[in-house]
């Protein structure tokens, strides 16, 4: 049997769920993948990964309408946040949590200044403190809010910059300092607001001491500084939020949920929300010099939580990889966005001992195996004398047949009766070299892909001095003698 490829199916599956604590998480089965491969030789592993139900690097930012309709909302939010906290950090291997605020600006007829109504107010910035967070909630209070819309664009819009916003009011009325959050790099950054009422739009209501209308952002100018982040907007509308809602949850990839008038079911809609969002997978590798490991398909995109992709991984040895030294490769498998906003699912370990080979088998032997008894030593190879030698190496070569005749393009069997050095020496030497690494009862010191790759190399060269190089390689593992004897039979 040919060892073109070595191929090994091994499922990895990592299994990550609602229960996994980051203590206790052990994402990839089996966490360490050992092998003995040749110089040459690949292993292909066929991984499973599944995706957790929620991105295990998490910045979670609420933001909460405060309102004078959420009156009878906020304590059911303040009972909730507490569980709401610890479901989210069973699932979530690294996760902060942030708290904001809105109503409306202060200025008659969109809010009301001696209600104490703001347009965004930061409540907690990033925590992983669960009290810390908790209080905060605690501690908002409703405001007033005037009219029906409110300031949504802006508490978004300010949640992702951080800019603030300068009125030039007296007593710097309505103004918003600059305040950013700390969003992480690599984290999966999402917001969920929860609202009744529908957004008030940039320009909106023009009077004398705002002639320019309402002075937040515009819609596109809140989707580009969250896409800029890359925020995931959770939705979720209490009865009375329009389809501003809906829009701002689809332009920036994240989900729309609704809640009755007391928002008894927001606990269940952000769980829901984060259970929704899509990840890129993908892997990278750390590895020893002579260890390559690849993966096809690079990345899956757009992966739903929960669900199960795969890949397959070709782990190879390279051909100069020395003898009986022990390789490895770290294999790190991420979520989040591909492929520069990754968190880590975790981590695995190959290890492969390269194998040392002691046998080959002369040019002599093969020529005669071939002509006297019927190319049996040849059959397990995949290999037949009559193959020609441009088709097997690549690369079109004149051999010497004897006198002065030459064959252009010999067959394998031609390449071993070949006269003389150089180019004639090598490709008998080749020919040998690979049927004693096709052969599975031959431990020769490396892969038949090896034996192809440096003759072409070697050939196309040019190079004399690296053609008697590499003659001389070969040569010397092909008189190791051992394998077969001339029937075919191992010995």
């Amino acid at each position: 049997m040919k060892h073109k490829l070595l191929c090994l199916a091994v499922t990895l599956v990592l299994l990550l769920g609602l229960t996994v604590s980051p203590a206790l998480a052990q994402p990839i089965e089996p966490p360490e993948v050992s092998l003995a491969l040749k110089p040459g030789e690949s292993v292909i592993v066929q991984k499973t990964v599944t995706t957790p139900e929620i991105p295990p690097m998490l910045d979670f930012l609420l933001i909460v309408d405060l309102s004078g309709s959420y009156w009878n909302d906020l304590p059911v939010i303040r009972g909730l946040a507490p569980d709401l906290f610890d479901d989210i950090v069973a699932s979530a291997s690294d996760v902060q949590f942030g708290l904001a605020s809105f109503v409306d600006y202060p200025f008659i007829p969109w809010g009301y200044a001696p209600s104490g109504d703001y347009a965004y107010q930061v409540e907690q910035d990033f925590t992983t403190d669960k009290d810390t967070w908790t209080g905060a909630v605690d501690d908002m209070v409703t405001r007033n809010g005037y009219d029906t819309p409110e300031s949504q664009y802006e508490a978004l819009y300010q949640a992702a910059t951080g800019a603030g916003r300068l009125l030039g009011q007296p007593g710097n009325l309505g103004d918003i300092a600059p305040d950013p959050l700390g969003w992480r790099a690599g984290a999966t950054k999402v917001i969920a607001i929860t609202t009744d009422a529908p957004f008030h739009e940039a320009g909106d209501g023009p009077f004398t001491i705002f002639p320019g209308g309402y002075p937040g952002p515009t819609r596109d100018e809140t989707v580009a500084a969250l896409n800029a982040e890359g925020i995931i907007v959770i939705a979720i509308k209490a009865p009375g939020a329009g389809a501003q809602m809906d829009d701002i949850a689809d332009a920036t990839g994240g989900s729309v949920h609704t809640t009755s008038a007391t928002s008894d079911e927001l606990a269940d809609a952000v769980l829901a929300g984060l259970a929704a969002i899509k990840t890129d997978v993908w892997a990278t590798v750390e590895a020893d010099p002579g260890l390559i490991v690849t993966f096809e398909p690079a990345v899956h995109e757009d992966v739903e939580s929960g669900t199960t992709v795969y890949f397959k991984e070709t782990i190879t040895v390279a051909c100069d990889a020395r003898c009986g030294t022990v390789l490895t490769a770290v294999v790190t498998f991420w979520a989040n966005s591909y492929p520069e906003e990754g968190a880590s699912i975790g981590e695995q370990v190959i290890k492969i001992t390269v194998l040392c080979g002691d046998e080959g088998l002369s040019p002599g032997y093969w020529k005669n195996n071939a002509e006297r008894w019927g190319a049996v030593s040849w059959e397990p190879t995949g290999y037949c004398p009559g193959d020609q030698f441009s088709d097997v190496f690549g690369v079109v070569i004149e051999v010497r047949a004897g006198g002065r005749r030459t064959i252009t393009d010999p067959t394998l069997l031609q390449a071993l009766n070949a006269t003389g050095g150089g180019v004639n020496a090598l490709a008998r030497a080749a020919v040998a070299a690979l049927l004693n690494a096709a052969h599975a009862d031959i431990n020769y010191p490396v892969s038949e892909n090896c034996v192809i790759a440096w003759t072409s190399a070697a050939i196309i060269s040019g190079d004399a001095a690296k053609i008697e190089a590499l003659y001389n390689k070969l040569d010397a593992w092909n008189n190791l003698g051992g394998g077969l004897d001339m029937h075919g039979n191992p010995i």
